[in-house]
């Protein structure tokens, strides 16, 4: 660590990955922005290759994301997680055709989803939970995030029906829409995801109260490699299904 008021040159090396974590800001009690290396005048150190930015647990980042990392055209992997951020997601991200992971988690983040993010053909993990972005998602996931294996929306204020477009994602491994504002009946397609994991919808208004409204429970038997499935804080009815 350098001591207080030092500086170091930096000269002949090009980043291609950028990780702060768990950093000293406890230490020290003191919060930073977002750093904003992306800038014009630092741009020589990013090399066209850079493909990582890791600030998360630990450190105490405050502001906004830069929209300038819409111009870092390699990043496969953006991990924002558990700072203090706020504002909303930068439309310009949606430029990032390589991203294969993005995780703002537990921030303070708010506002829709932007519509350009659904171009993240190539995301597998997208984590939004524990923030305060509000909206609906668009009909038609599958062709959105066709390699998708994460899912992670809890915790905000999201809301409409469950997007049961995801039954097209068959490499689905950990699907978290907890917390949030949905509604109506849980689809009888599930059993497509063989691979799924994870499967947390409650806390929402899921169900009618009346019979049959645990149906959707028959078509998870196909899910093999299902490890924790959290269902309450809804409104389901009826009785759980018997396998015949």
């Amino acid at each position: 660590m350098l001591p207080r008021g030092s500086s170091f040159k930096v000269s002949n090396f090009r980043l291609q990955f950028f990780s702060l974590y768990h950093h000293s800001a406890q230490r020290t009690k003191h919060t930073s922005h977002v750093p904003k290396p992306f800038q014009e005048q630092h741009k020589k150190y990013f090399t066209r290759k850079f493909v990582s930015l890791k600030i998360q647990t630990g450190n105490d980042l405050v502001g906004t994301i830069p929209p300038s990392l819409g111009n870092l055209s390699s990043l496969q992997n953006i991990s924002l997680a558990r700072n203090h951020l706020v504002g909303s997601i930068p439309r310009v991200l949606g430029r990032l055709s390589n991203l294969k992971k993005l995780n703002l988690g537990l921030n303070n983040l708010s506002g829709v989803v932007p519509d350009s993010l659904y171009n993240l053909s190539n995301i597998q993990i997208l984590a939004l939970d524990a923030n305060k972005l509000s909206g609906t998602f668009p009909s038609k996931l599958q062709l959105a995030f066709p390699h998708l294996r994460g899912f992670l929306v809890g915790g905000n204020q999201f809301d409409g029906t469950f997007p049961s477009s995801i039954s097209n994602i068959t490499g689905l491994e950990r699907f978290d829409i907890s917390s949030n504002g949905f509604s109506g009946p849980i689809p009888l397609t599930l059993g497509s995801l063989n691979k799924l994991q994870l499967l947390h919808i409650g806390y929402n208004s899921f169900g009618s109260g009346r019979g049959r409204d645990l149906d959707f429970l028959s078509s998870l038997t196909n899910c093999t490699q299902v490890r924790k499935l959290i269902l309450d804080g809804n409104g389901f009815g009826g009785e759980v299904p018997v396998e015949q």
